[in-house]
Order: C-alpha cells, then structure tokens, then sequence
C-alpha cells in the first residue's frame, strides 16, 4: 500500500516531504491509513461502511470519530510539510490524500507525477520509480 497527495505546483521532494508527514501520524496513532479512512466513511455517513460495521442508521461510534479525525491530522500534516516555506497566496486550502495499493501505485508511478512513501520505514519511489 502506498500513499500519494496531490499539490499542484509541488515538486517531488515537497511531495515525498508531506506523505512522510502523513506516514508518521497514522504511525504516532498507532492505526493504519485503511482504519483511518474507514472512520471518515463512517462519520460522513457512508452507507457502506455503515452497513458492514452493523450500524446501518446508527451514529458512528467514537472510535470512528477518533479514527476519522487521525485521516484528517494526517491531510493537514502532508499538506503542511509539502507546503513549508509557500507563500500563502501559492498554498492550497487543502491537499488530496489517497490511499492506492500496490498494483495501482506502481502503473501510477509509471505515469504520473509525484514521489511516493510505501509502509512504514520503506523506501521514497520517484515518478521514475527510482529510489531517491
């Protein structure tokens, strides 16, 4: 699995800098981007979520709100540490954070730009897919 955030004007050391960011929140809360992700659904109302969780209708628990808000602390840091040092009329209110797995990450750094972070402690990919 592999992180990836979209800034437009980043370069691919700012891009590597803020998934770094993002990596090391879910590592402090000690939860996967996946159970991150999974309480934003929840919380959001996603009925998908909702209805394997056995809570369709019901509000989302707290965990959910705890893991919804770990997603969140980690768009705000990626997008912090990507944009240290941006003036604030080139800063972005918000970054697009994703979650790609492995397949879909290594056609995306054939393509695409930007510079990715697998699992935790593994090494930055270039758009070459080279190792930087």
């Amino acid at each position: 699995m592999t992180l990836e955030i979209t800034v437009p004007g980043a370069t691919d050391e700012e891009i590597a800098r803020g998934i770094a960011a993002a990596w090391k929140v879910f590592y402090d809360a000690g939860i996967s981007p996946q159970d991150a992700v999974a309480g934003v659904f929840a919380v959001e109302g996603d009925e998908f979520a909702l209805f394997s969780n056995g809570a369709f209708g019901e509000l989302a628990e707290d965990v959910d709100f705890d893991r919804a808000d770990t997603w969140w602390a980690a768009c705000d840091a990626a997008l912090t540490a990507c944009c240290m040092g941006w003036p604030d009329d080139r800063r972005p209110s918000s970054a697009h954070l994703e979650i790609k797995e492995e397949r879909e990450a290594a056609e995306r750094r054939k393509s695409a730009r930007g510079a990715y972070v697998t699992m935790w402690g593994q090494p930055l990919i270039d758009r070459n897919g080279g190792t930087i």
